[in-house]
């Protein structure tokens, strides 16, 4: 249901029955590929009325442009802002085929067939008509050139009035296929697709388990995490999201689902902090990838951060100490081994084979790495100082500096310049991510793919294997209404600790310089953002 750009539609002494079809607009077409199509060639009609409108009594041709020879649409009635998917020359056993091809369901978007000729990747047109005479009105067409047809993205034309693009990840939405083509997957832009405001997930990147599918409503998140091939959010109301792969039952929020204060992801399991402070741990469902990295020890309490990744959990004390477990793997490299003196952290994370501290006197500590093609990922560059942020990815490690700027070790050691400015980073497989002052992202690395556009109001980030996860927010909106008011000013004062004091718990949004205090330098930030009444 594919929620498109509205435009206004003025229709003067119609007939009625083009009057009910007034709205509709062809956005996008899909004319198949060389060797394995993947899916049967399909186009996409849009509602872009401001009432539901249904396809009964419409009709679809090809380029052949006859009212009188063509194939009648599925009967759907479509709410304004919704779409229909229209497979040709197929029958319903495609439907299910295609739900499984883009990762969808029956309710993300309408799916129907219809007869007639599949559409060339010579060129050629989608033509739909109010009905199957010789006087029928045509409704709308789109007329594609070779130049489009063919390529790993659909054809598309977001507004309904051109115009023609090939689909590109992250823009408009777009994401790619679950299911390969003969020539690799699909970047398309079918189902629902809404604009992502405040409080709304964006995510990118390979989305063969739906990992970059956000389940509805997008909205009210406040934190995010991503694992290999799944994905958290942490709602508003203390409850977690979890979509993607679930072959492990990472994606199998244990109940209570409430009041849980921070998630993390790792390969085949999750970890939630509650607000109590305990550690919640879920996934590992199969014994052979079970290394006890849900075996949160005792006693489990007194937590304050989580971190997650392959084989292997770290969790966080209020009095600076680090709790390591899993590591069951036969292929231990020691990133279980917190190295003494255990005290003084203020930040965890995890990488695939090793972990990261970051201590309050702003030094870095990592260990493991013990595997013989060590890549360097536990070697913190001199000096090792001055650091307010730390990510770990699977070969790699990144550094926050207090003046804004990343430090990358190993594996994704080129930031992109200028690089000024950062306020949060994100480490996954093979690529990185690091947050602007301003509310941008910028990417590198092998996989990083393309930040979704507009690529601003971002708030959190957070990288999978081969995906990201994006927060929009404005800073200083902790109940997340669209307003930084005095509402938000009484959480911003129950969260001030002081410089170079730890924040209390759950207090990490009020960190709005990025550093781990919430001191007179975040109020200086509060302030320019407050916008008092509503």
């Amino acid at each position: 249901m594919n929620n498109k750009c509205f435009a206004s539609t003025m229709v003067v002494f119609v007939s009625l029955a083009t009057w009910a079809h007034a709205g509709f607009l062809i956005t996008e077409v899909y004319t198949g590929v060389s060797g394995d199509d993947g899916t049967p060639d399909w186009f996409e009609l849009t509602n872009f009325g401001n009432m539901p409108a249904s396809t009964l009594g419409l009709f679809y041709d090809d380029d052949s442009r006859d009212p009188t020879n063509n194939y009648a649409l599925p009967d759907f009635t479509v709410a304004p802002g919704e779409s229909v998917i229209v497979l040709i020359e197929t029958g319903a056993s495609s439907i299910p085929l295609f739900y499984s091809f883009w990762g969808l369901t029956s309710g993300d978007v309408h799916v129907g067939f219809t007869g007639g000729g599949s559409l060339s990747q010579s060129g050629d047109a989608v033509y739909v008509f109010d009905g199957n005479t010789p006087g029928a009105n045509v409704v709308d067409s789109l007329i594609y050139p070779s130049s489009l047809a063919g390529r790993t993205g659909t054809i598309e034309d977001i507004t309904g009035h051109g115009p023609l693009t090939n689909s590109q990840v992250g823009v408009n939405g777009a994401f790619q296929s679950v299911g390969t083509t003969g020539i690799g997957r699909i970047v398309g832009s079918p189902g629902l697709i809404p604009e992502v405001s405040e409080g709304g997930i964006v995510a990118w990147g390979n989305n063969d388990s739906g990992q970059c599918r956000v389940p509805a409503p997008n909205s009210d998140f406040v934190g995010v995490a991503a694992g290999n091939e799944h994905s958290l959010g942490l709602k508003l109301d203390r409850s977690i999201v979890a979509w993607g792969m679930n072959m492990f039952g990472q994606c199998n929020v244990p109940e209570p689902n409430a009041d849980f204060a921070a998630v993390a992801a790792g390969i085949y399991h999750s970890l939630a902090l509650r607000a109590d402070g305990s550690t919640v741990a879920w996934g590992c469902g199969d014994a052979e990838y079970d290394y006890g990295q849900c075996n949160v020890p005792a006693p489990n309490a007194d937590f304050v951060a989580v971190a997650a990744c392959g084989a292997h959990s770290l969790a966080l004390k209020g009095d600076g100490s680090i709790v390591a477990w899993g590591c069951g793997d036969p292929n231990n490299y020691g990133q279980c081994n917190v190295p003494a003196p255990n005290a003084d952290f203020v930040a965890v994370a995890a990488g695939r084979y090793h972990s990261l501290g970051l201590k309050a006197d702003g030094s870095i500590a990592a260990w493991g790495c013990g595997d013989p093609n060590n890549y360097g990922q536990c070697n913190v560059p001199a000096p090792n100082a001055d650091f307010v942020g730390i990510a770990a990815g699977r070969w790699h490690s990144l550094g926050l500096k207090r003046d804004g700027s990343i430090v990358a070790w190993e594996g994704s050691s080129s930031v992109p310049a200028p690089n000024t400015d950062f306020v949060a980073i994100a480490a996954g497989r093979w690529h990185s991510l690091g947050l602007k002052r301003d509310g941008s992202i910028v990417a590198w690395g092998g996989t990083s793919y393309t930040v979704p556009a507009p690529n601003t109001d971002f708030v959190a980030i957070a990288e999978g294997g081969f995906h990201s996860l994006a927060l929009k927010g404005i800073y200083g909106d902790f109940d997340v209404d669209g307003f930084v008011d005095l509402d938000d000013f009484g959480a911003f004062a129950h969260c001030l600790s002081g410089p170079g004091l730890r924040a209390p718990l759950g207090c990490a949004r009020a960190s709005l310089d990025g550093d781990v205090d919430v001191d007179l330098a975040d109020f200086a930030i509060f302030q320019r953002q407050f916008t008092s009444a509503h």
